[in-house]
């Protein structure tokens, strides 16, 4: 377990730790990353930092170059990779467990992100013996 949470925090969506954040960025990445594992939707992020849904794509493309809907699948990514290398549960229960709404878009979106399948990063990464 200690391998796969060092795993989350090493893979897991970068933040610049010297730059200061809005509080209504702060708000949106804390809210994204306690329910990233639910069908998250982005006015429902907006609302809970108490901005426009305008105004959150805004402020993440300024701050962190990217939009808040890839941000998020990155958080779902990067769990699935801590998930994957401690090669305890199915797949099918990682994408469910990642907020996925079905395996297909998890591994379609765990290919486009990861270049392998997840079967094949939980090959590579598992320190446990999966034969």
């Amino acid at each position: 377990m200690v391998y796969s949470t060092l795993l989350w925090y090493a893979c897991g969506p970068q933040r610049n730790p010297g730059e200061r954040y809005p509080d209504s960025l702060k708000f949106a990445l804390d809210f994204m990353q306690n329910h990233f594992d639910s069908c998250l939707h982005l006015d429902e992020v907006a609302a809970a930092a108490g901005i426009s849904q305008p105004y959150l794509f805004s402020v993440f493309k300024r701050y962190l170059k990217v939009s808040p809907h890839q941000y998020l699948l990155s958080l779902r990514i990067s769990r699935a990779k801590q998930l994957l290398a401690s090669g305890e549960a199915a797949i099918k229960e990682i994408a469910a467990d990642c907020g996925f709404e079905s395996l297909e878009v998890f591994y379609r979106q765990f290919m486009k992100q990861e270049g392998s399948t997840p079967a094949a990063y939980r090959k590579r990464f598992s320190p446990l013996d999966m034969n």
